[in-house]
């Protein structure tokens, strides 16, 4: 199963550093897992980190076709940095790199991966078996992703 809104959350924690320090290849790992499923942003954050080599091994041909995925989804900005990427490379790199964009197809998450089946009796039955002064005191998390 495919937990796409989770992982996003994860790749921007690593990206923006835990004590102050950013995990670059870890945030590398995990904004490729996001960009093969079409997530724009890490599309645009793969694409810069390739292009620096950070965290990962500079590669402009990875950079350019990952730019490329990002301004295919409507990033203009991706779309100047592909161009930039693109006048750094040969000839036969930008055309292997141009192949390489056209044939690049997302992958669809696994629906199930967000499901949750409806317990027998619906939500309500489940609710009233706990006991209210299990939940005493307990606030709801904010959601940071």
């Amino acid at each position: 199963p495919r937990f796409v809104g989770s992982e996003m959350c994860i790749r921007d924690r690593l990206a923006e550093g835990v004590n102050g320090s950013p995990d670059y290849a870890g945030a590398g790992e995990w904004f490729k897992k996001a960009s093969e499923f079409g997530i724009r942003d890490s599309q645009y954050n793969l694409a810069i980190l390739y292009a620096r080599g950070l965290g990962v091994g500079q590669d402009l041909m990875a950079s350019y076709a990952w730019f490329a995925a990002a301004a295919a989804s409507g990033d203009e900005d991706a779309a100047k940095k592909r161009d930039e990427v693109g006048a750094r490379l040969s000839a036969d790199k930008l055309q292997q790199a141009k192949a390489a964009a056209q044939a690049w197809k997302p992958k669809t998450p696994d629906p199930a991966a967000n499901e949750v089946a409806v317990p027998a009796g619906g939500w309500d039955s489940t609710a009233k078996q706990v006991p209210a002064a299990a939940l005493s005191g307990t606030k709801p998390k904010p959601n940071r992703s």
